[in-house]
């Protein structure tokens, strides 16, 4: 079990990630972009953060560098697609992802099954 903060300016796609997550019986902890994300995480323990590329404020990748500032052993995954118009658009923000830290990366949709195995697999 772990606690987990999912970082997504789409409210839909927080509840869709908390449903799957919750099968896992993990805590999840919600932030609507990267700015509320960092006082969840500095407020919480949070042992796997989950973060959107594209969001308002500061955005996921922004997030990832703040965070592994804070913390360079954090366990992130970041995930992107949804506000892309191409596949290679949402690509490239995931080599993004990699280069700021992200321990996996996912196009959205992203499989509930490959995601409770990366979750597994990083709290192991």
């Amino acid at each position: 079990m772990a606690n987990i903060l999912i970082v997504d300016d789409q409210r839909i796609q927080r509840v869709v990630l908390e449903a799957t997550l919750r099968h896992g019986s993990h805590t999840i902890f919600q932030a609507d972009n990267g700015t509320n994300a960092l006082i969840e995480y500095n407020k919480n323990q949070i042992d796997i953060v989950i973060t959107d590329v594209l969001m308002p404020d500061m955005n996921g990748i922004e997030l990832c560098f703040k965070i592994r500032e804070i913390n360079p052993d954090a366990k992130i995954i970041v995930i992107s697609g949804g506000g892309v118009k191409t596949q290679g658009a949402a690509d490239e923000y995931l080599k993004l992802g990699e280069k700021s830290g992200a321990l996996k990366t996912f196009v959205k949709p992203v499989d509930p099954q490959d995601l409770l195995q990366t979750i597994q697999e990083l709290i192991d």
